[in-house]
């Protein structure tokens, strides 16, 4: 059904919020952060809000929040160590 969760427990932080849609990010407790977009139905989460590994953050789609170009429903995912990729 396209849910993506989270992978480890962290703190939610949102940006470019939309009705349904936002780029997330969760800085986790081990040095690293991962970052989602084109998600929609987005989690209502406050920014600073604690979250656990396994918790849905959005669905799989093709929303624009901030700005860019899509033909299809996917996700964006990275994942940093600090500042680096």
């Amino acid at each position: 059904e396209g849910s993506v969760v989270a992978p480890r427990d962290g703190i939610v932080y949102k940006s470019c919020v939309s009705a349904t849609s936002a780029l997330v990010k969760i800085v986790h407790d081990n040095g690293y952060s991962t970052t989602y977009y084109h998600m929609v139905d987005v989690t209502q989460m406050a920014d600073g809000s604690p979250i656990t590994a396994g918790t849905p953050i959005g669905r799989i789609g093709n929303e624009l929040p901030c700005d860019g170009h899509t033909t299809g429903a996917h996700v964006h995912f990275s994942l940093l160590k600090g500042d680096e990729p």
